[in-house]
């Protein structure tokens, strides 16, 4: 999908993001650490490559989106965290101590979600239907959430294995309209 930073601004019910094809996957890095950055939003990078069991994907997101210590985390208590993220969005965020100010939003970039697929399709569910369902409780506040999966892998059964979550509803409309290699224009961001 080609975007900008205006198209992750929005407070939207369709806030999960398709990335199908790139020149390279660093791109799609770069290009979200800057819209992130623009906006000043918290951005969690859940690098695929590193997610293979449950218990990888738990702590990797409970480290990326910085959950108050506990005993290790469950989706029950990660659903519960994701819905609300209050400390991400105030100024009291102990764990990133660079921010001065309260983070605006959040976006989670789910970066080569092929491999979680290829290793664990199932924690490849739970954690897209997690993000995807509980996050709408942090919209409904009128908070920007955002969620980018990509890039694809090229054979797009990954892509028809999301679609037949139940979250698949919040899935952004204009990043499916979009099909192939994206060409970012000077000013623009490929997200």
């Amino acid at each position: 999908m080609l975007v900008n930073s205006d198209h992750l601004k929005s407070v939207t019910e369709q806030n999960i993001h398709i990335v199908r094809s790139l020149n390279s996957p660093e791109r799609l890095m770069s290009a979200a650490e800057e819209a992130a950055r623009s906006l000043s939003y918290h951005l969690a990078v859940l690098r695929g490559q590193r997610l293979s069991t449950e218990r990888e994907v738990l702590a990797e997101l409970a480290r990326e989106l910085h959950f108050p210590e506990r005993e290790e985390p469950n989706w029950n208590s990660v659903r519960d965290f994701i819905g609300d993220l209050g400390w991400l969005l105030s100024k009291d965020d102990a764990a990133d101590p660079t921010r001065s100010q309260p983070a605006r939003g959040v976006v989670v970039l789910l970066h080569d979600p092929g491999h979680l697929f290829r290793s664990n399709a199932v924690e490849l569910a739970f954690l897209v239907d997690a993000l995807g369902s509980q996050s709408q409780h942090v919209v409904s506040r009128g908070i920007p959430f955002h969620v980018i999966i990509g890039p694809m892998p090229e054979d797009y059964r990954c892509e028809v294995f999301l679609n037949l979550l139940s979250v698949s509803s919040h899935f952004c409309d204009a990043c499916q309209m979009v099909d192939g290699d994206c060409e970012a224009n000077e000013g623009e961001s490929v997200v």
